[in-house]
């Protein structure tokens, strides 16, 4: 063969074979991007999350010193809360005796 032949065959080759390995290092990146904008979402979502454990933990625990505190039996003495009264009437009502005692 011609060696202009074989030069032309060899830049050929070298070309499509660089188009190749290029697409699928492109096609890479994309996907690389892709996963990084899904790591980061799944961040932000693991930190609202966190969040609202934070505050449950902080309500459960603000909860907790309610029920063991000598109010709470306060609360349910039947002068204290009328029987038709719902949950939040006697939580401010506790509250409002915890303000005038502490």
């Amino acid at each position: 063969m011609h060696p202009i032949i074989l030069l032309a065959a060899a830049v050929l080759i070298t070309a499509v074979l660089f188009a190749v390995l290029f697409g699928r290092y492109a096609e890479r990146g994309i996907q690389l991007e892709d996963a990084d904008r899904t790591i980061a979402a799944l961040q932000d979502q693991v930190d609202v999350l966190t969040d609202q454990q934070e505050r449950l933990t902080h309500r459960i625990e603000n909860l907790e010193a309610i029920v063991t505190t000598e109010a709470w039996d306060e609360l349910h003495e039947p002068d204290l809360a009328p029987p038709e009264a719902d949950a939040e009437e006697q939580a401010d009502q506790l509250a409002r005796r915890r303000q005038r005692s502490g």
